[in-house]
């Protein structure tokens, strides 16, 4: 019998230890990097999720038709007057709840929508960004096109859809979470796919996993926990018509929620924290809601 090939021999000790772990892939236009999420998951078994699985899954927590539209699950900033909409922050919880649950359910491959940010905090998650040098970009956008342009695209064409997307890509990231899209140190691993074919940059970020850096430990899973409660209490209040909380903030730790935001009464703070003490896996409530009447007009 032939031995196994050199290449075989790298890749399976990736398939046994790199259990238990999360890959997002954050991508520039025309950087392949859609196509280096599908071969890593494929390598290792993954579960692979991108922007249309999490619409769908999204859309199980709301209307499905105003969640596809939303600027949050189309990973674009919203317009001027899209943001006076109080629903941002609704779609906002959406988008974040349905990244804490697939980041629970562990060895899973998300694609864009901002994930990689949405869990920083959790050390089990590899946040990857894949980039590809302006020319190459140009060159492959021009002979493909994009999912919303089929190709072939004339050289000004693929350049305005580069420019465009680039700044909706900026906008959408400072827009949700206030950092620089292009901040290298906001990301774990950056990979330039001028340099690496989609099957070595896939290469790359299997041998990172590794060496175990994304494992999860014990931690991780508390501070999961804690997020995603976190998370189901404040879709809940988003969600719940007697409900108003001007700049809601929820924090959660081992079951213990604490409220944090504007509302109008006081008895609009119980109702809060009667809502809140119904949900399963809330042991204890700290109200810090502060009420704000709203200002008296016609004087």
């Amino acid at each position: 019998m032939a031995p196994p090939s050199r290449t075989r021999q790298k890749l399976a000790p990736a398939r046994r230890i790199v259990r238990v772990s999360v890959v997002t892939i954050s991508r520039m236009l025309a950087s392949d990097g859609d196509e280096v999420a599908a071969a890593l998951a494929s390598r290792l078994g993954y579960r692979l999720v991108g922007r249309e699985d999490l619409v769908s899954l999204a859309s199980a927590l709301g209307e499905p038709d105003a969640i596809g539209r939303s600027p949050e699950l189309r990973e674009r900033s919203p317009s001027f007057w899209e943001r006076l909409n109080e629903e941002r922050s609704r779609y906002a919880s959406v988008l974040r709840n349905v990244v804490l649950r697939l980041a629970a359910e562990d060895d899973v491959v998300i694609v864009g929508l901002g994930a990689g940010q949405l869990l920083r905090e959790l050390k089990h998650v590899l946040r990857v960004q894949i980039i590809a040098p302006p020319a190459q970009r140009l060159e492959r956008l021009m002979k493909s096109g994009s999912d919303e342009r089929p190709g072939p695209l004339t050289r000004e064409q693929a350049r305005e859809l580069i420019r465009g997307r680039d700044r909706e890509a900026a906008g959408y990231i400072r827009y949700l979470f206030n950092v620089d899209w292009m901040e290298a140190h906001n990301w774990d691993l950056v990979l330039n796919t001028g340099r690496f074919d989609v099957s070595a940059a896939a290469d790359a970020i299997a041998a990172v996993l590794q060496t175990g850096v994304a494992r999860m430990q014990p931690a991780d899973r508390r501070r999961l926990a804690d997020l995603t409660l976190a998370g189901t209490v404040e879709s809940a209040l988003l969600n719940h018509p007697g409900v108003w909380v001007n700049g809601l903030r929820v924090r959660a730790s081992e079951g213990r929620i604490t409220l944090e935001g504007e509302v109008i009464a006081e008895d609009d703070r119980e109702v809060v924290e009667q809502v809140v003490r119904t949900i399963e896996g809330v042991r204890a409530v700290e109200n810090d809601l502060r009420i704000q009447p709203p200002p008296l007009t016609g004087m």
